[in-house]
């Protein structure tokens, strides 16, 4: 009531401890500590105190345990602590291999790792293991976008095109991906040593008085000076 119909958060906090505290086994303390977890992670931002509540919670083994340990790994790389968010991620993987949420950890353990500097390789491993054991999931476009894109971060660039043009078959928002391949051919076109070539030359000759603009008129043309150029405009 405090919660919910009141919007006394506080108050509310305070009784579902109270009952927490004084009966520990009962059946209605696994759904207050639910709440709290939530109450602490929405209102008070407290995502550390939610993670508690959260562990005692997947302690009492209740039918939702894989939901409830995934929660506990989002909570995790929500505070930025990534190593512990790969850990619980992966123990969702490993104690709870029947649950559907099993893809979501292991998409979220790639994304863990792919935000540790060094851990790209690792990261790729752990997107491509989620493309292997769930070809037909709609995280499988997701996951080879975030792999397109360390490819093109470690400049594997033409390799990192061909597995967004994969990503774009299934991915919800398929622009997105269509940019990031129009950009990187983009940089790929200014990148090529032809093209980079040609522009130092440019400048060299620029830079030598060599390369001059092209005549405006036919006396220029010809060889003669822009005050020629003029008189024979004025005339004219």
């Amino acid at each position: 009531m405090y919660y919910l119909e009141l919007r006394d958060p506080p108050r509310a906090v305070e009784i579902y401890r109270e009952l927490i505290q004084s009966f520990p086994d009962a059946p209605e303390t696994l759904t207050a500590r639910l709440q709290l977890a939530q109450i602490l992670r929405v209102h008070y931002r407290d995502l550390r105190g939610a993670i508690s509540e959260l562990a005692a919670a997947i302690a009492q083994n209740p039918p939702q345990s894989a939901e409830l340990k995934y929660e506990v790994a989002k909570l995790y790389f929500e505070l930025s602590d990534f190593q512990q968010c790969e850990l619980e991620a992966d123990a969702v993987v490993q104690k709870y291999g029947a649950s559907a949420y099993v893809e979501r950890a292991l998409f979220l353990k790639a994304q863990a790792l792919e935000m540790v500097e060094g851990k790209h390789a690792e990261a790729t491993c752990a997107f491509q293991d989620l493309i292997d054991r769930f070809p037909h999931s709609e995280l499988q476009p997701h996951a080879l976008f975030e792999i397109g894109k360390m490819r093109a971060e470690a400049g594997e660039l033409e390799s990192a095109i061909e597995i967004w043009v994969r990503a774009l078959k299934n991915h919800p928002d398929p622009e997105v991906v269509q940019s990031a391949i129009s950009r990187l051919r983009k940089r790929i076109e200014a990148t090529t040593p032809a093209r980079v070539g040609l522009a130092a030359l440019k400048e060299r000759q620029k830079a030598k008085g060599l390369l001059r603009p092209a005549p405006r008129t036919s006396i220029e043309a010809a060889g003669g000076s822009a005050e020629e150029a003029a008189r024979d405009r004025g005339e004219r």
